[in-house]
């Protein structure tokens, strides 16, 4: 088995007992120090406050490489085997179900629009489009980079144009 394989196995197993963890945290069956250490560990990967910021070479992401791993394997250590074992399997056959590719592509447009809404409705309603088509490229792609180039190609190329259209705009 090669490198590469042996890492997307591994990131499958994380993102199932991710997802186990989640289940186990809204179980009353758990221990309540249990549940602290999963809620400790998201609020740490999610938070923007970092032990090392992520600003400093090497270290700054380091820190969450080492960190939340660790904090994952503490807390699915402190449930019970039993009740993590009925939670990855039903996380197992949650993963197994299709995804709705419409859904992520409408979550794309939405972020995208929302994210101009300092800018207006013209605004909103043309990065949803640009969300949209980019949300379209990674569903199909199944990766985000094709949609990043995708996307920094849309910025230059309407930067490039930017003083020609304002040229043409001053001739109305």
């Amino acid at each position: 088995m090669s490198i590469l394989s042996r890492l997307k196995q591994a990131v499958r197993l994380l993102e199932r007992d991710v997802h186990a963890l989640y289940l186990a945290a809204r179980d009353p069956r758990v221990p309540w120090y249990a549940k602290a250490v999963a809620l400790a560990v998201a609020a740490y990967a999610l938070s923007p406050i970092d032990l090392i910021p992520d600003f400093v070479p090497v270290l700054g992401f380091l820190d969450d490489l080492v960190i939340v791993p660790l904090g994952i394997m503490l807390a699915i250590r402190l449930i019970p085997p039993a009740i993590m074992a009925e939670h990855r399997a039903t996380a197992a056959a949650a993963g197994a179900r299709p995804r709705s590719r419409l859904t992520a592509v409408a979550i794309a447009a939405v972020i995208f629009g929302l994210g101009h809404l300092v800018q207006g409705p013209l605004a909103v309603c043309l990065t949803g489009m640009l969300g949209f088509c980019l949300g379209a490229i990674m569903v199909l792609h199944r990766s985000i980079w094709p949609a990043v180039i995708a996307h920094g190609m849309f910025d230059a190329t309407s930067l490039a144009l930017l003083p020609w259209l304002v040229e043409k705009m001053k001739t109305f």
